[in-house]
């Protein structure tokens, strides 16, 4: 049996590509919110769907991202980060509207700015 390669034109994302990935993610969280209530994200079945993807996409990227990274950006909520990716990975049900509002709203800038810090220097 052959081992599988990467086709060239899939090759693995850098971690600029991660985090521009996060970057745009973020940035479409912050459209999706722009003007409504958390009560107003309550009774959005869609836009819950598109904030529940996006902080999916946010996590897979950001578990991504090396060790050393990490280390030295201590203003990023790490662990909340990786976490909502898993509890949505592996939600049945719902993710609590709270949730999803506190990360959003609490959560993401630390990790917009780090991101920024970092597609400058390594892209």
């Amino acid at each position: 049996m052959s081992e599988w390669h990467m086709p060239e034109s899939e090759v693995a994302p850098s971690v600029a590509d991660r985090f521009a990935h996060i970057l745009s993610a973020i940035g479409t969280v912050q459209e999706q919110l722009n003007g409504i209530s958390e009560e107003a994200l309550a009774s959005d079945r869609m836009r819950r769907l598109v904030l529940e993807r996006l902080l999916e996409i946010i996590s897979i990227a950001s578990s991504h991202i090396p060790a050393d990274i990490r280390g030295v950006e201590n203003d990023v909520d790490w662990q909340t980060i990786d976490g909502i990716g898993h509890r949505l990975e592996n939600a049945c049900d719902r993710i609590e509207t709270n949730v999803l509002w506190s990360i959003s709203r609490n959560k993401l800038m630390p990790l917009k700015l780090c991101a920024n810090r970092y597609v400058g220097k390594l892209g």
